[in-house]
């Protein structure tokens, strides 16, 4: 991972922690598109697959909301595993 990308993910725990949340969950790109499309979907797949799920009449946009869903979606089923 980026040297940001780990920064952020400190800060981030930290705050949590503080919170007292400190079970925290990473799931890797393949286990959120397993959860929620098939492994190897490409974006497109993804978002057509998140509209389904979530019974939305158009693809969430932007990107990122579409995988801020996938990635809920994905722990809600129990995808879990730390990789971090």
């Amino acid at each position: 991972m980026p040297a940001n990308v780990l920064r952020a993910l400190g800060v981030i725990e930290l705050a949590l922690g503080d919170w007292g949340l400190t079970d925290l969950v990473f799931l890797h790109q393949s286990q959120v598109k397993s959860a929620v499309a098939q492994y190897g979907a490409n974006k497109f797949e993804m978002k057509q697959a998140v509209m389904h799920i979530f019974g939305l009449p158009q693809p969430p946009s932007p990107d990122d909301s579409a995988d801020g869903l996938a990635i809920a979606y994905a722990a809600q089923c129990g995808a879990r595993a730390n990789v971090a």
